[in-house]
């Protein structure tokens, strides 16, 4: 099944819920005090505030936002339309897989969170739902990245791998952030989606068009961050994401595609 075109804009805001690790002698907490709002979820104890779009800054949505919210919705549509042994299935798949939390934590998903995050995964780089629960293909990951940005090309930015390939059945989401300072470390909200990188490229790639596109140009002497997360096509499973960054030079000095083998360009 090809893929079609990436959805650009994807930004990760920062999120208005905190995961709450309580003390020996704390045995629960529920409840409000004031904008927080204190719960239990398979995750663990969490904070959040009480807020829905709009109540605490007025504004109005964008294209962009209205598109991706519909997007965000579709999984959870299509969990009222499969059958309950479907959804036994999917209970019995979420229990089989474990992750952590931030704490290092272990915990289990709900049949119907882990539907909803690997289809919308799945809508993210362009392929259909699945309505059963995937077969697990297992993936190598990158382990290494490099990247620089050009400034007299149009600030196109090359990411280099030398040495390994995206699996076939991979595809990479390629986030990027504008300039920040350069002692800056913590971007994790300031990641934006700006394009996927298809299985089977080799040693690196070339992504033109995203300053001033889609990002803001960044400064000379600023930082850029750059983010690869794998996708499993078949089963919306997403792997190991792995990091990179660069300062923005004032002329040119980065590598440049030619440098890195195939040189093969998102359009």
């Amino acid at each position: 099944m090809p893929c079609s075109p990436p959805i650009a804009g994807h930004f990760l805001y920062k999120k208005f819920m905190a995961l709450i690790q309580l003390s020996s002698n704390i045995e629960g907490i529920n409840g409000s005090i004031g904008h927080l709002s204190y719960s239990k979820n398979r995750s663990g104890y969490v904070s959040k505030m009480k807020a829905h779009p709009g109540s605490v800054h007025s504004f109005t949505p964008s294209g962009w936002q209205i598109s991706r919210r519909d997007l965000f919705k579709q999984p959870a549509l299509l969990w009222q339309t499969i059958s309950e042994s479907q959804r036994r299935a999917w209970n019995a798949f979420a229990f089989n897989i474990s992750k952590s939390n931030v704490f290092g934590q272990a915990y289990h998903s709900s049949g119907f969170n882990l539907f909803c995050q690997l289809n919308y995964n799945l809508l993210l780089i362009g392929y259909g739902m699945n309505a059963d629960p995937p077969s697990i293909i297992p993936f190598t990951v990158l382990t290494s990245l490099s990247i620089s940005i050009d400034p007299d090309d149009d600030y196109a930015v090359t990411c280099a791998f030398p040495g390994q390939t995206i699996d076939d059945n991979v595809f990479y989401q390629i986030y990027l952030t504008t300039g920040v300072k350069a002692g800056t470390f913590y971007v994790k909200n300031k990641y934006r989606l700006v394009d996927n990188a298809n299985p089977g490229w080799s040693d690196g790639f070339y992504v033109p068009n995203i300053y001033p596109q889609k990002l803001p140009v960044p400064s000379p002497g600023t930082k850029i961050f750059c983010r690869l997360t794998p996708i499993d096509f078949h089963s919306g499973i997403a792997g190991l994401s792995v990091f990179a960054s660069c300062i923005v030079p004032a002329s040119s000095h980065s590598i440049g595609s030619a440098a890195i083998g195939a040189g093969f360009q998102i359009s």
